[in-house]
């Protein structure tokens, strides 16, 4: 286990769900980031947060039974954000995207800018998107972590169409009205579902030639191997209190098919998915405690579930999913960087 320097339970759960990503397990334990760090970034710390993450790692699979005080890594995190060092509870998936981000930045490989040339077909430009993409941001984790959203624009008059795609390390998914099924694929449903724009965000139509009323549609088009949900269960109110939503939703642990989700009229990878990870968080805003459960790749097949409580942890002895799920993480079935 992680022991807790102080409030820091945030940070302990997201470091046991990466270090239980079978991928970038791999990646780190075989040493292989040492062959893509990127010391002249000026958007990273030089490697020292892929460094530090490493000696973690390594030392949550070296067999040890003693909990690892991770001092050095909480000192890198600093090092770029004093917030998450100041002693205080943050959000668990903030530190996640920041941690995920900054081990990119370390490791980022890209070569330089891509030019984006202007084609018709939804295909060629989600190819050149990703492409361009990836000639800004190249590393490990954009491979196995990020994913493309399509969003169309639609005039409400002309029905003039605006497609563009961007890339995304998670979905934030809202969760359903009280009424309604309670089930990860409501919730993705209403991520997707079209939205009649508001007039304070009128769209300019090229054909119309003036801001016009127009509907928004979202869907993915391609899926990474390690796919991260967060569940919205924090509400703002007056841009400054939060409420908690504490409703249970259904998921499944075994093959979540997010084929209906995928706009992509080529999918040759598998749409099937695995949870092996979940980010939970008990009680309310103040005084909330974070916990993750992971699950242990062997034989290409997940079992073994284990509860990572700071420094405690124990076999997993209740349902796999509850009320308290906030961020998981799902792996594609026939993930060739893992089982081939």
């Amino acid at each position: 286990g992680l022991s807790n320097l102080g409030n820091t339970c945030f940070m302990n759960s997201v470091i046991q769900a990466l270090a239980n990503t079978p991928q970038l397990q791999q990646y780190f334990l075989d040493e292989k980031f040492n062959q893509h760090i990127n010391t002249k970034n000026p958007l990273g710390v030089g490697g020292r947060m892929a460094k530090a993450f490493y000696v973690v790692v390594r030392r949550l699979w070296d067999g040890s039974k003693q909990a690892f005080s991770p001092h050095e890594f909480k000192d890198v995190v600093g090092l770029k954000d004093s917030r998450f060092t100041d002693g205080m509870q943050h959000d668990a998936q903030e530190f996640m995207a920041f941690l995920l981000d900054m081990l990119h930045e370390d490791l980022n490989t890209a070569t330089g800018p891509h030019t984006v040339e202007q084609e018709e077909s939804e295909e060629k430009m989600a190819t050149d998107a990703w492409r361009s993409h990836v000639s800004r941001a190249g590393s490990f984790i954009v491979e196995n972590f990020h994913g493309m959203l399509q969003s169309e624009l639609e005039c409400l008059k002309c029905k003039t169409k605006s497609i563009k795609f961007d890339p995304f390390l998670f979905l934030p998914v809202p969760l359903p009205k009280k009424s309604s099924k309670h089930d990860l694929h409501k919730c993705l449903d209403l991520f997707i579902e079209p939205e009649v724009l508001s007039q304070d965000e009128a769209w300019y139509c090229p054909k119309c030639k003036k801001h016009m009323q127009a509907v928004k549609k979202m869907s993915l088009w391609d899926l990474p191997d390690v796919l991260i949900v967060q569940l919205k269960r924090f509400s703002f109110k007056n841009y400054l209190w939060r409420d908690k939503i504490s409703m249970f939703i259904d998921m499944p642990v075994k093959n979540l098919d997010m084929s209906t989700y995928c706009n992509n009229p080529r999918k040759t990878k598998s749409m099937s998915y695995d949870l092996f990870a979940v980010i939970n968080h008990h009680g309310g805003i103040l005084g909330g405690h974070y916990t993750t459960d992971v699950s242990y790749l062997s034989n290409c097949v997940l079992t073994d579930w284990r509860t990572c409580d700071d420094s405690r942890v124990t076999k997993l002895n209740r349902k796999i999913v509850t009320e308290a799920a906030y961020v998981m993480f799902y792996l594609r079935r026939s993930s060739k960087s893992v089982c081939s």
